[in-house]
């Protein structure tokens, strides 16, 4: 419960599910590892293209990549740009030793809280 009411004030939605019961926090270290695998994903040629490989489509990719290494801290989030309802988009969470964040898939890279989840998956 404790871990669920962090989450969901982080991200300001109740939609919060943690399809876990134990979660072991992340370090930076390895969240840069996580942004070079998916820089390397893009060299090797999934390139942005609207609609078709966008931003749902590298979230995924991301949130995959994570648990190929059996790192449950990474989570995915869908929800739009401050009260932009027409904004869609979806990105991930990271829950990290210092705290969660939010993070750009596309980037790979931190962000800021811009964005408003709708439900969020980790």
């Amino acid at each position: 419960m404790k871990n669920y009411l962090k989450i969901t004030w982080f991200c300001r939605t109740p939609f919060v599910f943690l399809t876990d019961r134990k979660y072991k926090c992340g370090t930076d270290a390895e969240l840069e590892g996580l942004f070079a695998k998916m820089r390397d994903i893009k060299a090797n040629g999934f390139k942005y293209k609207a609609e078709y490989q966008d931003c749902d489509d590298f979230s995924a990719i991301m949130k995959g990549e994570a648990s190929k290494t059996g790192w449950n801290w990474v989570g995915t989030c869908t929800g739009f740009r401050g009260w932009r309802f027409w904004q869609w988009h979806s990105w991930n969470i990271a829950w990290l030793e210092d705290g969660l964040v939010f993070i750009e898939p596309q980037g790979p890279k931190k962000m800021t809280k811009k964005y408003r989840a709708v439900m969020v998956i980790l």
